[in-house]
């Protein structure tokens, strides 16, 4: 079975700071299903706590006292006893435990086998229960003799040969760790069924914030059962503190959330409403993530993906600033904000949509998906060899939530046929809060046909990429790139061919978002140094030597999730 994102109750030391994981909120069962399905898919860390509500055990004393009267030969005080702690199981079944339940009606069959034949179908009737019970009991030499244990693995055997019913089981809320008998299914999140033999079966529910909760199940045919479990008067609280949260887009993050985050143990706090929408809490870097859909499996999927890379300090919807005064986070003291804390009420900076956070010239890398752009560029002949203008595609791939790699190919328009294919790649370095950085480099091979004949190029491009978010929908884009350049083969022999060039470049622009999915961009490139290969080559011009260049460009892209 899956983990699930547990809300737990305990309230965290002021000395230890909020860990990176992440507390769900919802009222509604089955948007709470679809999220903790989405989420888990995502492989979003789980938010951390204490042991579970305690169970209070039920028919200890009257076994204790069934299994004296039994070893002193009083059968009928021991019969007594046992039914008693039957009683007890039936009306509080979350006390109990499969192995005192099979324990008890072993001890009655065995009862029952000694007071003759008569009793033999009453008593292996008894003892099956028992075996259906908790199938994995050990029969006790000290009370048993050595034909009752015979018996019990007999009835054990044959009951592994018969058919089995399907018997699924789900809790309300989801979430629940879930055993049927001895065996443990985990967390569960919707209905799960197993197969079990027929007759009665013993069915637990637990999850932290909620009080225990058992059933006993008689399975005749294909069942279905339901835990129903009852939050605790704390955790009740806490559930009111987030339904006043759900279906608002904050500009900032709210003390109540702060109060969900300490009470949770975690870093980010996710609140859903019953209509599936969702908004993310990061409490200690003090940003909101809003406009997340969980509408259906597809919507909810793309929204969890967009969360992980929240938690990795990817998409800023609404950020506060570092100077707001702290209302008693975690690890906080009363008058600063620090790692740990955050003010009840900030004024939030702008925030920006998916699309301008993971522009494909910036720094912020995609999270996940796969996104394209395209751009056509002009500039000087320095810039374009002997054309003015040129067209360039590309495509990148998110192969985690900080490193993109891609593809691409620049294609200038010049009186020869040319192209450069290439590759790239994108290392996000650090953010602070609307600033990020990354390394990016590219591999690009120019290969020219024409008149002059064919041509071979290299040319290498590593440099550092800034972001910056100025409003929710525009980022300010820029770039130190170097580019090592060398044409290795011209047919004729072109000038400058076999030598290397060496040109920096220095790029400034910006990214303006459409929608959460499409971009446009426009940018400013200006380089200089020696360059027999020329940037945005076209290959076999013959001019070499010292070279500047000025290119402007204009370009969209578009994320697919």
């Amino acid at each position: 079975m899956i983990s699930s994102l547990l809300v737990v109750m305990v309230v965290a030391s002021p000395s230890v700071p909020l860990p990176d994981r992440a507390a769900l909120f919802v009222d509604d069962q089955k948007s709470e299903v679809r999220w903790l399905k989405a989420l888990h898919a995502a492989n979003v860390p789980q938010a951390q706590g204490p042991a579970l509500v305690p169970v209070t055990p039920v028919g200890v004393a009257e076994m204790a006292a069934g299994r004296q009267a039994f070893e002193d030969l009083d059968t009928a005080v021991a019969a007594k006893k046992f039914h008693e702690a039957l009683d007890a199981f039936e009306k509080h079944p979350a006390g109990a435990t499969p192995a005192l339940m099979a324990e008890a009606h072993l001890f009655l069959g065995t009862i029952l086998l000694q007071g003759g034949t008569a009793n033999k179908a009453k008593a292996l009737e008894m003892m099956t229960r028992g075996v259906v019970l908790d199938p994995t009991f050990k029969v006790d030499a000290k009370y048993f003799a050595p034909d009752i244990k015979k018996e019990w693995e007999r009835i054990g055997k044959d009951l592994e040969t018969k058919s089995k019913l399907k018997l699924s089981v789900s809790s309300a809320p989801a979430g629940a760790s879930i055993a049927v008998g001895p065996k443990a299914l985990g967390v569960v999140i919707g209905a799960t069924p197993v197969t079990v033999p027929p007759g009665r079966h013993w069915v637990s529910f637990t999850r932290p914030g909620f009080v225990p909760s058992a059933v006993l199940v008689d399975v005749t045919k294909d069942t279905e059962t339901v835990g129903e479990l009852t939050a605790t008067a704390d955790f009740a609280a806490l559930r009111a503190k987030a339904r006043e949260l759900a279906g608002s887009e904050h500009r900032s993050v709210p003390g109540s959330a702060l109060d969900l985050a300490n009470a949770s143990v975690a870093r980010f706090v996710l609140v859903a409403s019953g209509s599936g929408r969702l908004e993310a809490f990061d409490v200690t870097g003090k940003r909101v993530l809003s406009g997340l859909s969980g509408d259906d499996d597809a919507a909810a999927a793309a929204s969890a993906a967009r969360i992980k890379s929240f938690m990795a300090g990817g998409e800023v919807v609404a950020s506060a600033p570092s100077s707001s005064t702290s209302t008693g986070a975690a690890g906080g003291g009363s008058g600063s904000a620090d790692s740990t804390s955050v003010a009840g009420e900030v004024e939030s900076s702008p925030s920006r949509p998916m699309a301008a956070l993971s522009s494909m010239r910036g720094a912020n890398t995609l999270g996940s998906g796969l996104g394209i752009r395209a751009h056509v560029g002009a500039g000087t002949s320095a810039g374009l060899a002997s054309g003015v203008f040129g067209i360039e595609v590309a495509a990148a791939l998110a192969v985690k939530d900080n490193f993109d790699v891609g593809v691409e190919l620049r294609v200038p328009f010049s009186p020869y046929v040319v192209f450069a294919p290439g590759a790239n790649m994108r290392v996000k370095l650090a953010q602070d809060g609307q600033l990020a950085f990354a390394f990016v480099g590219s591999v690009v091979v120019p290969l020219g046909v024409g008149a002059r004949g064919p041509s071979v190029g290299l040319s290498v491009t590593p440099g550092l990429v800034a972001s910056y978010a100025l409003s929710e929908k525009t980022e300010l884009l820029a770039a130190v790139l170097l580019s090592y350049n060398h044409l290795f083969y011209s047919n004729p022999v072109v000038a400058g061919t076999g030598q290397p060039g060496l040109m920096g470049t220095v790029r400034g622009g910006l990214s303006y978002s459409l929608s959460n999915a499409m971009a446009v961009y426009g940018n400013v490139e200006f380089s200089g140094g020696y360059e027999p290969l020329r940037r945005n080559i076209v290959i076999g011009n013959p001019n070499t030597g010292a070279s500047m260049s000025a290119t402007l460009i204009a370009g969209f892209q578009l994320r697919l999730q």
